[in-house]
């Protein structure tokens, strides 16, 4: 993991200095334990990780994935709570809310152990899913999209998603987001 975020970080020192000013100092364990405690659910130590060293980045700053932008972990509580409130009160369990997985991925809606520990402005999010289907794995980071059935495994872990922002930022091939308009990459 540590591997993984310094390649990101000397990256974004080095080509957009203001981005890396966007991350957030680290969590500490007890922040960590509030938002487990407040979401029911037990992170996987690599997200642990990454709280530690970074809680997020600032709400209005940089997307650092694409149009994600990376949720502080008060972030993160707040916007599992919104949705969670749907769900409670029935919203996503209509007979046309149908579902497209791609990967394995658990064909409802939402789920109540779906984080969302990145989004952007329109309510979509990348979330860590703690209730895979069976052929998934725990920990895996999938895609929802608030007015889409689309459901998608984006990597295995957290691991290597900030493994493959590292190795896209590396190559110029990640499309990085000013309060969401692009930013152009050096040398692209």
């Amino acid at each position: 993991m540590d591997e993984h975020w310094e390649r990101i970080e000397a990256w974004l020192m080095a080509q957009l200095p203001a981005i890396n000013v966007g991350l957030n100092t680290g969590a500490n364990a007890s922040q960590i334990v509030a938002a487990e405690v407040a979401l029911g659910v037990h992170f996987p130590a690599d997200v642990r990780d990454a709280y530690l060293r970074h809680n997020g980045q600032e709400d209005t700053v940089y997307a650092i994935y694409d149009h994600w932008a990376w949720y502080s972990l008060a972030l993160v509580v707040s916007q599992w709570r919104a949705e969670m409130a749907l769900y409670d009160a029935g919203e996503f369990q209509e007979a046309d809310a149908v579902v497209r997985p791609d990967g394995p991925v658990r064909q409802v809606w939402w789920h109540p152990h779906w984080i969302p520990l990145a989004g952007n402005a329109s309510g979509d999010y990348v979330c860590l899913d703690l209730a895979p289907a069976a052929e998934g794995s725990i920990g895996q980071i999938i895609t929802f999209w608030h007015a889409d059935e689309r459901r998608r495994v984006v990597a295995p872990s957290f691991t290597a998603l900030l493994a493959r922002i590292a190795a896209r930022l590396a190559a110029g091939e990640i499309g990085l987001n000013v309060n969401g308009a692009p930013v152009r990459l050096p040398g692209a």
